[in-house]
């Protein structure tokens, strides 16, 4: 399952640092030894068309952009080269976390538009990312 998540970034030019969100697959959840709080490691999944800035390319930086419901997401991110940022984001608390248990379709890398039938309340990935990102960033302005 993937979830969306906040997080802060150091734009490489202007060295400020900026709040963003992200799609990312939760991959390890354990508890802290010394808070006993649950922490989780997430992978970085970015736009299917998002590259790493590139100073040989003159190419500007766009896995940390804006994201959108309608996307498609790599779900398989390995960077060729340069800093890993997949494995990143480690022993992160739950409360970084926007939404989790969100599915994405393998053959496109979209959310997932089919409500779940488990509850009555329950709505599609793709309606509950729509409803986090657009909340997020009409707050950030």
């Amino acid at each position: 399952m993937l979830c969306i998540y906040r997080f802060e970034h150091e734009d490489r030019k202007t060295k400020e640092v900026i709040n963003q969100i992200a799609v990312g697959k939760i991959t390890k959840c354990h508890i802290c030894e010394e808070t006993e709080e649950e922490l989780f490691d997430i992978k970085f999944r970015p736009r299917k068309v998002a590259k790493a800035a590139d100073a040989r390319l003159k190419r500007k930086d766009t896995l940390y952009q804006n994201i959108d419901a309608e996307f498609s997401y790599n779900l398989n991110y390995v960077p060729k080269q340069g800093k890993k940022v997949e494995d990143e984001d480690k022993n992160l608390p739950k409360k970084i976390m926007l939404a989790f248990n969100l599915e994405i379709n393998k053959s496109d890398g979209k959310f997932c538009k089919k409500r779940r039938s488990d509850s009555p309340y329950n709505m599609s990935s793709w309606s509950l990312a729509e409803n986090v990102i657009t909340q997020f960033y009409s707050g950030k302005a």
